[in-house]
């Protein structure tokens, strides 16, 4: 009992010495420590309800006598971390402590890079806050590590370097195994936080680095340069573009150091950025309103920077995605100074789209900009064309605004907004620019009047308005087409009768193209147009009955017939003529002319012309060619009015209304033209079959022979007949010219020249069939070459069969003389030996004169004396 009463009276005492340690410590009393701590029972590693160690008390509370006492204890863990995460090295670096720092670092146990529950080492606590002369101690230590970071990767140079050291930066620096370029989660580097804090001395140290990195990115790809313009720091940038190798431009979510300071309103930190060599004044995409540079310098006031980019003269046209260019930005608010200073720079482009596709033109006729569009008119170098995104052009947005004012500038520089008009159906814009006197004529870039538009877009309403305000009814695009024929084309029957009675020229349209449009006339039936005095035509469809049946009182007319028969009946009623022509299908007689004729009386006048083509059959080699007959004519009321004739009557397939009957003749000339050189084309395409089935033949085909010569039967009847038909022509040509003028004469000529030119072309069929023929008959020689060498071949043959079996017939002969055959005299044996001698001896001599060449070199040697 005594015992146990004596345990706990020395348990109660050394709990009331630890308490008086701790009291001792906190109030720095040194000499009540120090015989506090003699005590083996004092446990100096204790922690108090705060989490605290004596140690780290001490050290805290800056008692550097009192961490001097504990320090002697050998039991102390100096390394221990406090239950609030608190080391004493670490605490001492931090608060600058160096006698204590210095203290804990004589200690042999004692770990330099450990991290506190901040995960920051005292190196990087030292640095942090400036303490250079214990980072002096901590750099003498052998195991520290000076690039050691915290969590985040925070090295102590980055820290340093961040909050301004520069004492402890040099420090750092001047160790050898130091990472200048070291680099966080966040991608910082020294470099980068002393620049975007503007601390320029300690920049200054750094650039005297040669394996400093200059252009390293952060995550947010911002560069130190980036940083120091940004922030405006002038001393820093300075620095920063001493260095070779600095990136001016680089691309910071679509900014530049330069827009960003431009951005910032920086002004003295954009003037040494604007005139760096190398420095791009482009930029395409910003994180702010996305300005230009141009417009950044603008929109702050900037003035004076603004004028020094304008003088640089450097192209400043690039889009940004969700900006707008200087020139669209100025133009929109109507600042007439700087449209003008900007227009001074050759190479900045008037005609840039900004993010909303739209020009500056569109922007200033958008918001009535008078003075502004002046401006950019007279540039020069606008397009007034140019439209937005939308195909809006600053016409159209003008007179959708009805800014009459701005519409009455452009109309007469614009040559696409009536087209777009017209095709979106916009009637009210098209009126307001006709109003204003907008050229209905101007043609696209297919050469498309705006008449053709509205015909390709099915605008009937517009292309009434177009025609009842001039618009040319036959403007021709790129292809000649008309937007009559735009409209057969497209059958737009009602588009096709509006044209007609605004004059239309029906040229360029077939008897087909009519058909498709009426389809529910039959193929039979003929096509009249006629055309008023006024003008105006329409366009019927007869049958054969009624072809000249009431007829409409008109100036001309235009028949156009579906077949021969029904053609030579209505000339011939037309000329009150009985003058045969064929009823059965012409042959090569009727070909050899073209037939004409003539008749001129008081009250008639009137001529008619049928020229015959040849056809080409499938089966060319049975010698048949067809012919087949096109007519044309006319009758006018006197002689020598032939503008004012009235009918015409035609089988091709032109439905413009001739000039005068040598038109008329003329297109008969050219179609025939046209037909013969179909013909040659298919007689050609016909030659080449039969040259391939000659190659495969190689001459064993004996009709192929007959069938060339056929062909060339072809050929002579064919030149015969087209001599005859220019001859034909040329007198009907000669006979109208005496009658109508020499000039419609000459005119004539010239079409039947190329009809003749046609010779030519059979000329080369003519040569052709002839290589055909030699070719034919070389392979039926060498064919007949090679039945010779074969019959040569067998005949050698059958002499050398003959040649071997004489020694056998030799033998049998000569024993066959005087044989009894009752007797075995001589002995048949005899008949074997000498049979087989001497057929080894013929064997022999066979084998002497086959390789040893003897009959050669007897032909060579005795041959030659004989």
């Amino acid at each position: 009992m005594e015992d146990e009463l004596s345990d706990s009276e020395d348990y109660n005492y050394a709990d009331r010495q630890q308490t008086l340690l701790w009291k001792a410590v906190k109030a720095g009393q040194e000499d009540t420590a120090r015989s506090l701590l003699r005590h083996d029972f004092i446990r100096i590693n204790e922690t108090d309800y705060e989490g605290r160690t004596l140690l780290s008390l001490a050290v805290g509370l800056g008692h550097t006598n009192i961490v001097e006492c504990l320090l002697d204890r050998n039991d102390i863990d100096v390394n221990l971390q406090d239950g609030n995460g608190n080391l004493p090295l670490n605490e001492a670096a931090g608060n600058g402590h160096e006698a204590i720092s210095s203290l804990l670092l004589e200690k042999d146990d004692i770990e330099v890079n450990l991290k506190d529950g901040d995960k920051r080492t005292p190196l990087i606590k030292a640095a942090s806050n400036g303490h250079g002369a214990i980072v002096r101690q901590l750099l003498e230590k052998n195991d520290i590590d000076v690039n050691l970071g915290n969590d985040e990767g925070d090295t102590p140079l980055v820290e340093a370097a961040w909050n301004g050291h520069e004492t402890v930066v040099s420090l750092l620096l001047g160790k050898t195994d130091i990472q200048p370029n070291a680099r966080g989660e966040s991608g910082i580097t020294p470099l980068y936080t002393a620049a975007a804090e503007g601390h320029n001395i300690v920049v200054g140290l750094l650039l005297e680095r040669d394996d400093i990195e200059l252009n390293v990115k952060t995550s947010s790809d911002e560069t130190p340069l980036f940083a120091a313009a940004n922030n405006g720091h002038e001393s820093v940038t300075k620095l920063l573009l001493s260095r070779d190798g600095i990136d001016l431009n680089v691309n910071c979510h679509g900014d530049t150091p330069l827009s960003a300071a431009l951005d910032r309103g920086h002004k003295a930190v954009s003037e040494l950025l604007l005139y760096q060599e190398g420095n791009e004044l482009e930029h395409n995409g910003s994180i702010d309103r996305g300005y230009f540079l141009l417009s950044k310098a603008l929109d702050r006031g900037l003035q004076d920077i603004a004028s020094k980019i304008l003088i640089a003269k450097i192209s400043r046209n690039v889009e940004i995605p969700i900006g707008r260019s200087p020139l669209s930005w100025a133009a929109e608010r109507n600042k007439t100074d700087q449209v003008r200073t900007i227009l001074r720079i050759d190479t900045v482009d008037p005609n840039l789209r900004d993010a909303q596709g739209r020009t500056p033109l569109s922007r200033a006729a958008e918001c009535d900009s008078i003075s502004v569009m002046s401006l950019l008119l007279e540039s020069g170098r606008i397009d007034v064309n140019n439209g937005d995104l939308d195909r809006r052009t600053p016409l159209s947005i003008a007179a959708d605004a009805q800014n009459y004012a701005v519409v009455s500038i452009l109309v007469t520089r614009d040559t696409v907004t009536l087209h777009s008009l017209v095709r979106e159906g916009n009637l009210s814009s098209v009126e307001i620019l006709l109003d204003n006197r907008y050229d209905i004529n101007t043609k696209n870039g297919v050469g498309q009047s705006s008449l053709h538009v509205a015909v390709d877009n099915n605008r009937f309403d517009i292309a009434v308005r177009l025609l009842s305000r001039g618009a040319n009814v036959n403007a021709e695009d790129h292809s000649s087409t008309t937007p009559l024929c735009l409209a057969v084309q497209q059958k737009r029957r009602d588009f096709a009768q509006l044209l007609l009675d605004y004059s239309a020229s029906t040229k360029g349209i077939t008897f087909h193209g009519w058909r498709s449009l009426y389809e529910e006339f039959s193929p039979q039936y003929t096509l009249r147009i006629t055309e008023k005095a006024s003008g105006s035509r329409r366009v019927d469809f007869l049958s054969r009955n009624n072809v000249l049946a009431n007829e409409p009182e008109t100036s001309r007319q235009l028949f156009l017939l579906p077949d021969y028969q029904t053609w030579s009946f209505a000339i011939l009623k037309s000329l009150n003529t009985t003058t045969m022509m064929y009823t059965k299908p012409p042959d090569l007689q009727d070909a050899m002319q073209m037939e004409c004729y003539h008749c001129y009386t008081g009250q008639t006048a009137g001529a008619y012309a049928v020229a015959y083509f040849p056809i080409l059959q499938l089966d060319l080699s049975k010698g048949k060619i067809t012919w087949e007959g096109c007519g044309v004519g006319w009758s006018m009321g006197k002689l020598g009015q032939d503008s004012g004739s009235v009918r015409y009557f035609s089988m091709l397939q032109e439905s413009g209304i001739p000039d005068d009957g040598y038109e008329l003749f003329q297109q008969l000339l050219a179609e025939s033209t046209s037909k013969w050189l179909e013909f040659c084309i298919q007689f050609e395409d016909n030659l080449s079959q039969i040259r391939l089935d000659q190659l495969k033949s190689q001459g064993k085909s004996p009709e192929t022979i007959s069938h060339l010569a056929e062909n060339a039967l072809h050929i002579a009847q064919l030149r015969r007949a087209l001599q005859g038909q220019v001859r034909s022509a040329e007198e009907f040509s000669t006979d109208l010219g005496r009658r109508h003028g020499v000039s419609k004469e000459q005119r004539a000529l010239e079409y039947i020249h190329r009809f003749a030119d046609i010779r030519q072309q059979l000329q080369i069929l003519d040569e052709t069939i002839r290589n055909l023929l030699q070719f034919e008959f070389a392979w039926a020689s060498i064919n007949e070459a090679h039945k010779s060498t074969s019959l040569a071949i067998s005949m050698k043959r059958l002499s050398w069969i003959t040649f071997i079996f004489l020694p056998a017939m030799f033998a049998a002969s000569l024993f066959g003389m005087n044989v009894d055959i009752l007797e075995n005299n001589p002995d048949w044996r005899w008949y074997l030996l000498f049979m087989g001698s001497l057929l080894v001896l013929t064997t022999i001599g066979w084998l002497f004169f086959k390789y040893l060449k003897v009959e050669g070199w007897l032909k060579a040697h005795i041959g030659r004396r004989i």
